[in-house]
C-alpha cells in the first residue's frame, strides 16, 4: 500500500561499480562459464585476464578518469571483454552498433567525441575512425603493471543514444550504481539457479543489452549470446532458448509474441523467466506465454534516462486484466505521480510519472534539449530526489502498483480528435484471430488527408477487414474513432530493438469502403460531383449515395472540408444551406436541388433533379 500518489520501492541493496560484480563472480568462480557464443564457451578466468589487459591498455594511454571510449564490435568474447576493460579503466563506455550503417556511426562518433575506440578492422571497414584505436586482441605485457584506478559508483558507467519524444537523438549519461542496483535486485527477486544460461539478443544501441549483459556476468550465470543478425529472427532464438537451456530472456512484446507463436515455444522442458519491457504488454499475448508452465512472466517499465528498468511487476495467469500493472519502483528508488503543477495526485488519478533515488540518471550530454527540465534535483513537498520526469502517464492502484496509460506528449490526434491508438491494439489483440496489429494515423492519397489506420497480422484467411471492423464495433465504445481502414500484412516492420517500426507501415493508397449496405452508384450529375467530393475528402472508394458520410470514416471538420468544396465547386451558397448536414449523398443533393435551380434561374443553367425526388 502507499501514500497518495506514491509508490514506494521499500530497502534498497548494496551498490557499487559493474565490473566490481563481475569480478566478485569470477573471483568466486573462476573456471566457470561466462560467455556462450556460437557452441564455444569462455571462462570467468579467461575473461577477466584479457579485460584486465585491455584496461590496462588503455590506462597507459594516459586517459583522463571518465574519457569516454567507445566499443565497435559484433558480439562475441572479445566484446566481453572489451566493455569490462572500458568500465575497469574508469572509462565511459560509449557502445556503437556495428549493423549501423557508416554514416550513423560517424555521426554516433561525432556527438560522442570518443577518446580511444576498441574495435578492429573487420568490425569496422567502412567507418572512418578519427583519434585512438586500440584492437581487443592487441594487448602488450608491457602494460601488465599498470594500476588499475578505483571507480566510484557514482561516476558515469555508459554513454547511451536515444531518441527524445521529438525524436531528436540525447546523448544519456548513466551512472554504475543505478545499474548495479537494478543487477542485484532482479537476482534477489528471481532466485535463479547458479550458472543459468541468460539470453543477450539486444541491439547495442538500446539500454537493455547492458542489463542482459550485467545480469549473467554481474550474477556468475552463463551469457549466452546471439549473432548481432538474429536479434529478431524468432525461430533461430527460440533454437537458441532450447539448445542452451536459457532461463532468462528480455524482450519487447514483439519478439515475444512471434515466440509464443513458434512451433515449439510450448515445448520447453526447463523453467525460463521471461521479462518483458519496451512496449505494453498485453493479456492475450501473457497467456500465449503461460500457456507453457515453465515459464515465469515479468511486466516491467523504465526509460533509458532512469538506469533501464525502473519498475517491476510479477504477471500470475490466473489474475489476468488489462491493462497489465508495470509494478512497483525497484528498490530503493521511488515513483511519484503528479498533475502538471508538480504535485502528488490520490491514489487512482491519472498523472504524469516521476522518479527518484539512485535510478536517475546523470542527465544528458549537452544539458536539457526540451523546453521542461526531465533531470530536477528538487520538488517541492518530496523526499528521495534527484528526479526524472518521465513525460509517462500513469496512474497508482490501491495495491500500491502503477498502471501505464500512454505518453502525455505522445497523443496522436486526428483533426483535433484524440485517438486512443494503445486501447485498440490491446482490443484488437484479444481477437481470436489476430496475431499481431499496430494502430496509427497515416497520410492517405494524393494530395494526403490522415487516416486512422489499423495493420493486422491475421492468423488465417478468415480474418477480413469487414469482420474486423464488426468485432470493433461491438467491442469498443460508441464514442471512440474507429479506423478508417484495415491493412493485412504477413507481419509488422520491426526496428533493430523488435519493436513495431511505425514509420515503415505502408500507407494504403485510398481507404476501403467497409459498409454491409450495397454500393448505390450516382444517377444523376449532382451525385456525381457529390460524389467525387467525398472521394477527395474521405479518399475512400467506392461510394454509394445512401452511404453514411460518418460511417465511411467522415468527422465534423472532414464534413466541413465537403461543405467547403461543394461551396467553391457547385454552390456558392450551400454553407447556409448544408453546413453540418451530410446524411448522404442522396439527401444532400436533394436538400442542393433548390439552392442550384435558383441560381440557374437567374443564370439560364439547367441542373437536373436527382432521380427518386420530385423537384420542390
Amino acid at each position: 500500500m502507499s501514500a497518495d500518489g506514491l509508490a514506494k520501492g521499500g530497502d534498497g541493496l548494496g551498490l557499487g561499480c559493474l565490473h566490481e560484480l563481475f569480478d566478485a563472480a569470477a573471483e568466486r568462480s573462476p573456471g566457470a562459464v561466462a560467455v556462450r557464443f556460437r557452441g564455444r564457451s569462455t571462462t570467468y578466468g579467461h575473461l577477466r585476464a584479457w579485460s584486465d589487459r585491455i584496461a590496462r591498455s588503455l590506462v597507459a594511454r594516459s586517459l583522463a578518469p571518465g574519457a569516454r571510449v567507445a566499443v565497435l564490435l559484433p558480439n562475441g568474447p572479445a566484446f566481453a571483454a572489451a566493455v569490462l576493460g572500458v568500465l575497469k579503466a574508469g572509462a565511459v563506455l560509449v557502445p556503437i552498433d556495428p549493423c549501423l550503417s557508416a554514416e550513423r556511426i560517424e555521426l554516433l562518433f561525432e556527438e560522442a567525441r570518443p577518446a580511444a575506440v576498441v574495435t578492429t578492422a573487420e568490425a569496422s571497414p567502412r567507418v572512418h575512425i578519427t583519434g585512438a584505436s586500440l584492437s581487443p586482441f592487441d594487448t602488450s605485457p608491457d602494460n601488465d603493471r599498470v594500476q588499475l584506478p578505483s571507480v566510484p559508483s557514482s561516476s558515469i558507467a555508459y554513454l547511451l543514444f536515444t531518441s527524445g519524444s521529438t525524436g531528436a537523438r540525447k546523448g544519456v549519461l548513466t551512472r554504475h550504481a543505478g545499474v548495479t542496483n537494478l543487477v542485484r535486485w532482479v537476482e534477489a527477486e528471481l532466485e535463479l539457479p547458479e550458472q543459468s544460461a541468460i539470453l543477450m539478443r539486444t541491439a547495442h544501441v538500446f539500454d537493455v543489452w547492458l542489463f542482459e549483459f550485467f545480469w549473467a556476468l554481474g550474477s556468475g550465470h552463463r551469457l549466452v549470446m546471439a549473432e548481432n543478425t538474429g536479434t529478431q529472427d524468432p525461430t533461430y532464438l527460440l533454437r537458441l532458448i532450447r539448445d542452451e537451456r536459457v532461463s532468462g530472456v528480455n524482450a519487447v512484446p514483439s519478439i515475444l509474441r512471434r515466440l509464443a507463436t513458434e512451433e515449439g515455444f510450448t515445448e520447453i522442458d526447463h523453467p525460463i523467466s521471461i521479462i518483458s519491457g519496451g512496449e505494453t504488454l498485453d493479456s492475450t499475448l501473457a497467456r500465449k506465454l503461460l500457456a507453457n508452465p515453465r515459464v515465469r512472466l515479468y511486466n516491467v517499465y523504465g526509460p533509458t534516462e532512469a538506469s533501464i528498468w525502473s519498475t517491476m511487476f510479477r504477471v500470475i495467469g490466473s489474475d489476468l486484466l488489462d491493462p497489465i500493472p508495470i509494478g512497483m519502483p525497484i528498490p530503493p528508488n521511488s515513483a511519484y505521480v503528479l498533475d502538471p503543477s508538480q504535485h502528488v495526485v490520490p491514489d487512482g488519478t491519472p498523472g504524469e510519472l516521476c522518479i527518484s533515488g539512485v535510478a536517475v540518471g546523470a542527465g544528458y550530454i549537452d544539458g536539457e534539449s526540451d523546453h521542461a527540465p526531465k533531470f530536477v534535483e528538487a520538488i517541492d513537498g518530496l523526499e528521495g530526489g534527484p528526479f526524472y520526469r518521465t513525460n509517462d502517464r500513469v496512474r497508482l492502484r490501491n495495491d500500491g502498483n502503477l498502471v501505464f496509460l500512454g505518453r502525455i506528449d505522445g497523443h496522436l490526434k486526428l483533426n483535433g480528435i484524440r485517438v486512443e491508438t494503445l486501447e485498440l491494439e490491446r482490443c484488437l489483440r484479444l481477437h481470436d484471430g489476430v496475431v499481431d496489429c499496430a494502430v496509427t494515423v497515416k497520410a492517405v492519397g494524393d494530395p494526403p488527408r490522415d487516416a486512422l489506420i489499423a495493420y493486422v497480422v491475421p492468423a488465417d484467411s478468415s480474418v477480413t477487414e469487414a469482420s474486423l471492423r464488426s468485432y470493433l464495433v461491438e467491442a469498443l465504445p460508441s464514442a471512440m474513432l474507429q479506423p478508417a481502414a484495415f491493412v493485412l500484412l504477413p507481419e509488422l516492420p520491426t526496428l533493430v530493438s523488435g519493436k513495431c517500426a511505425y514509420a515503415d507501415l505502408p500507407p494504403p493508397s485510398r481507404l476501403p469502403r467497409l459498409l454491409d449496405e450495397p454500393c448505390q452508384p450516382p444517377t444523376s450529375s449532382i451525385e456525381k460531383v457529390l460524389v467525387d467530393i467525398w472521394f477527395d475528402v474521405l479518399k475512400v472508394w467506392p461510394i454509394g449515395i445512401d452511404d453514411d458520410f460518418y460511417a465511411l470514416g467522415g468527422d465534423p471538420l472532414l464534413a466541413h472540408d465537403v461543405v467547403a468544396a461543394i461551396a467553391d465547386k457547385v454552390c456558392p451558397g450551400v454553407r447556409r444551406v448544408v453546413a453540418g448536414t451530410l446524411p448522404s449523398i442522396r439527401l444532400l443533393a436533394a436538400v442542393l436541388h433548390p439552392v442550384m435551380r435558383s441560381r440557374a434561374s437567374t443564370s439560364g443553367t439547367t441542373f437536373p433533379a436527382p432521380e427518386g425526388h420530385r423537384n420542390p
